[in-house]
């Protein structure tokens, strides 16, 4: 059974699940701005991922200013296994705003 680690990082709060089975097994949030404390976010995922036997984390994200540190925190625990939607995955929507 694969599972995923995977993120919605939006302007308040990044959002955080373990998929499995295409199903959202555990969920948990962590505040947007505290990606610059990397010491939390890494001591956060650590916890939260403890004994999980994770594939990959897939990541989109609406704050770009995040984007770097996010990738840098996640590469820590998935090494050439972090991928983000829109940069390393193609969508296929076309934005017409």
């Amino acid at each position: 059974m694969k599972k995923i680690l995977a993120i919605d990082a939006g302007n308040t709060s990044i959002s955080f699940g373990i998929i499995s089975s295409g199903r959202v097994c555990r969920r948990w949030n962590f505040p947007t701005c505290g990606v610059k404390d990397k010491q939390g976010l890494f001591r956060l995922l650590k916890e939260k991922l403890w004994e999980q036997k994770l594939e990959a984390a897939v990541f989109c994200s609406v704050v770009p200013t995040v984007d770097a540190d996010l990738r840098k925190t996640l590469i820590r625990f998935f090494p050439g296994r972090v991928f983000q939607l829109g940069n390393d995955i193609s969508v296929p929507i076309v934005n017409r705003y």
